[in-house]
């Protein structure tokens, strides 16, 4: 098959022209009908001209679904340009690479980068998670493989350089949070994804075109250049319920909101014009406001149904202005880090003044890890050194390794509940420990799915919004934002994470940069 026109990457790399997709969801299993209907619409918007990716979900929701390849690959070879979803949740970082080479030798370029909402369903029970990579760690994977990722040989120190693959990488963010650290997180988290390779952005759901005008300013702020999509998805009675519910991670649908759906879901028709209307004026506002494109999804839409969102987007055109504040569904309390503009409803480009409760008092674990951690574990202070000489003597006899690894997890447990992984991220993240903190062990911030403060299981506070919050009281918010992303070693699993950092074996790499000196 020759090479089909990826219209979807073109456009947004190669000019100023708003740019549509439209969000599929395949079904569970292979249903006839369910693969007649993708078909159908894929021949439809082929047709029209006015949509140029078709996006494929990757078990969304956490619910299992045929995978979104092989649609993807059928979309392919019909002429549309599929965006296809890859999500860490299932696969560690090997069954990731591999779905990656996979998604190449079909010729899919298009693939949006996500961690993925953790499970909740599964044959006889829920699966476990994988969550080996995060969406940043997967940007940058996606990013080394278009560069030729360096494979080991069987001779050590030796690599072998791939062929290069060529995807156009995608990534999300949630600028739909309520309280400051929450939305501090996903705006450095962004930063990350971008810094590593992300070529377009598109935003998770939510219905306040003032958060929406508040991201593309952000990135302005910071200086940022990348493509931007929001989410517009066409409003639904039954699913609007459950996404007030929180029941749907990452996506808002206030109470105002609710009210204003159950109004109109009440009509003959249940709601679907005034729906479609309403998604059509966010359409046109987004491009007004300087969005590169629209992502439109919607539960039980027919093609006539999203066409009518883009061609009545299209007739409102310049007077997009007039059906901002129909769009401005605010959560209670929510934090906004610019200035409001009284006049449009939206923001200005002045940061927000932050009034800041009175923090409690430090907790003496916090205090005492952070004093310890400058004086030994700082690579340029005198205790750095004197440490990694006594490590470096108990690494040579197992029964002293042994016995300093039961002393440290012992420690570690009860001032940080460490779960030993062995490779340690405690530092960087204010001294909390992501294993046992975060239901999806994410080290390199926060995923899209916490609600007011609360993590999309609901049974805990949101680690990261606990790790931005501490290291803003330490005015070390730069901590959150570096860019290099943390790659976990399995395989040091168990053992003493101190041995490792003070001897180069974890992800820190502490000494690394002198060996490679010494071999020179």
């Amino acid at each position: 098959m020759s090479k089909v026109e990826n219209r979807f990457r073109d456009k947004l790399t190669g000019g100023d022209q708003f740019v549509v997709s439209v969000e599929l969801v395949p079904t569970r299993g292979m249903m006839r009908k369910g693969f007649e209907e993708l078909v159908a619409f894929t021949e439809a918007a082929l047709d029209y001209g006015k949509i140029d990716a078709l996006s494929l979900t990757d078990n969304p929701g956490g619910n299992p679904r045929l995978a979104p390849d092989v649609l993807g690959l059928d979309i392919l070879y019909r002429g549309m340009s599929p965006l296809v979803h890859l999500t860490c949740k299932d696969h560690n970082r090997n069954g990731l690479e591999s779905r990656a080479f996979q998604l190449n030798r079909m010729g899919i370029e298009n693939v949006l980068a996500l961690t993925g909402d953790y499970p909740v369903d599964g044959y006889r029970g829920v699966a476990k998670p994988s969550f080996d990579l995060d969406s940043v760690s997967l940007v940058r994977m996606l990013a080394d493989m278009n560069r030729g990722l360096q494979a080991p040989t069987p001779r050590p120190g030796k690599f072998l350089t791939l062929e290069p693959t060529d995807f156009y990488i995608g990534a999300s963010v949630s600028p739909f949070k309520q309280q400051r650290a929450e939305l501090l997180g996903q705006y450095f988290k962004l930063e990350k994804k971008i810094s590593n390779g992300a070529g377009f952005i598109i935003t998770q759901l939510g219905y306040d075109m003032r958060k929406f005008d508040e991201l593309l300013r952000y990135l302005r702020l910071r200086e940022t250049e990348v493509p931007v999509l929001g989410n517009v998805y066409v409003l639904h009675r039954f699913v609007s319920k459950i996404m007030n519910r929180n029941q749907v991670p990452g996506c808002v649908v206030t109470d105002e909101l609710l009210a204003f759906v159950d109004k109109h879901g009440a009509s003959p028709d249940k709601g679907k014009a005034a729906f479609i209307d309403l998604a059509a004026k966010q359409v046109a506002i987004m491009k007004g406001l300087g969005f590169r494109g629209a992502h439109i999804g919607g539960f039980g839409l027919s093609f006539e149904d999203k066409r009518k969102v883009i061609d009545t987007a299209e007739q409102i055109g310049a007077d997009w202005q007039g059906c901002v504040k129909e769009l401005l569904y605010p959560q209670a309390d929510e934090y906004y880090f610019f200035e409001r503009d009284p006049e449009t409803g939206l923001s200005t480009d002045k940061p927000a003044r932050t009034a800041r409760k009175k923090a409690l008092g430090p907790r003496i674990e916090f205090e005492l890890m952070k004093f310890v951690h400058d004086r030994f574990f700082e690579p340029d202070s005198a205790g750095f050194r004197i440490a990694r000489g006594v490590c470096a003597c108990i690494d040579r006899n197992e029964t002293a390794v042994n016995a300093f690894g039961s002393v440290e997890k012992a420690i570690k447990y009860v001032m940080n509940n460490c779960q030993g992984c062995g490779d340690c991220s405690l530092a960087e993240l204010a001294f909390l420990c992501p294993e046992s903190g975060c239901a999806k062990g994410l080290r390199n911030g926060p995923c899209g799915g916490s609600f007011q403060g609360i993590c999309e299981l609901e049974d805990r506070k949101c680690f990261w919004m606990r790790v931005v919050k501490r290291w803003d009281k330490e005015n070390k918010l730069d901590k959150v934002r570096r860019p290099e992303p943390v790659y976990c070693n399995a395989a040091l699993r168990d053992s003493s994470s101190w041995l490792n950092y003070y001897l180069g074996r974890d992800h820190a790499g502490v000494g690394k940069e002198e060996e490679r000196e010494k071999k020179k």
